[in-house]
């Protein structure tokens, strides 16, 4: 998985169909800096809070993985102290 620290969060959207759901960021590692997609299977749940407790911001801090059973869960801290909480199958890796 790559480094999100710092990313810039695009755009998200979630196709109920498939149970996917996708964040289009651009990492600023110096790795790679041309935008990509973070692409999640599988999806059991999704949620998110937007109150901007530690100032506005679209960046995430961190990404933090836990095993659930036969599912992963993401949890995205974003520099504004919100969390991007995803149950999902699997996440994936996309350039775009």
């Amino acid at each position: 998985m790559l480094n999100y620290h710092d990313a810039f969060i695009n755009a998200m959207s979630f196709d109920w169909d498939a149970k996917t759901f996708a964040l289009d960021v651009t990492p600023v590692e110096m790795v790679r800096l041309s935008p990509c997609r973070m692409l999640f299977s599988g999806v059991r749940s999704l949620g998110w809070t937007r109150n901007d407790e530690w100032g506005r911001s679209h960046s995430i801090f961190e990404v933090e993985v836990k095993a659930e059973g036969d599912l992963q869960r993401f949890l995205i801290q974003m520099q504004s102290g919100d969390v991007i909480n995803v149950l999902a199958k699997e996440m994936s890796e996309q350039d775009i």
